[in-house]
């Protein structure tokens, strides 16, 4: 499969299934999908999750819709590739169970760094707000532990540094895994 091809497969599906992971995550912690950046979301999502929903309603605050539409675009995006590459079931679960993975932290680091640069410069107060709520579940108990130095709150670069430093060495240990799978 060309290398521009698997990419824009990548691209694509990891928004979606990014959109409807930060979805699910703002149902559990009460983060109203309004305003510029939670329309943004509900809009790109809605189409996928609501008819879904009617199936498989929310559990409590979990929202196994937009949940099942991400799972399912990652399994689609790495069962693509896993056809191109010839491996097996065993190797489109782990490449979708680590994708999955990588995925949160992805967010996680996307949220960060837009909450960080919504703090240096002016934004819309909505969508300031937003991130705000987005990322204070994330922040809360860690600040609890490391207090600010000064005035600088460096909890969001701890986050973002260890999601990070989390993927990579799950991308190590995927292509380490796969190279002793699809080789044998």
């Amino acid at each position: 499969m060309p290398v521009a091809l698997t990419y824009l497969i990548e691209v694509l599906a990891t928004l979606f299934a990014g959109a409807c992971l930060l979805r699910a995550y703002c149902n559990v912690h009460g983060v109203p999908l309004h305003g510029p950046l939670g329309g943004a979301v509900a809009g790109l999502t809605s189409w996928a999750v609501l008819p879904l929903r009617r199936v498989l309603p929310k559990l409590g605050r979990i929202d196994l819709a937009s949940l099942l539409v991400a799972v399912l675009i990652k399994g689609i995006q790495f069962a693509v590739q896993n056809a191109w590459l010839g491996g097996g079931v065993l190797v489109w679960l782990e490449m979708t169970a680590v994708g999955m993975v990588q995925l949160v932290c992805t967010l996680i680091t996307v949220v960060m760094i837009a909450m960080v640069l919504a703090s240096w410069i002016r934004v819309e107060p909505l969508a300031d707000d937003w991130l705000q709520r987005v990322c204070a579940p994330l922040l809360k108990p860690l600040q609890r532990v490391m207090p600010p130095l000064g005035n600088v709150d460096l909890t969001p670069l701890v986050w973002t540094l260890g999601a990070q430093m989390f993927s990579r060495s799950l991308e190590h240990w995927q292509d380490q895994w796969l190279q002793r799978t699809l080789m044998l």
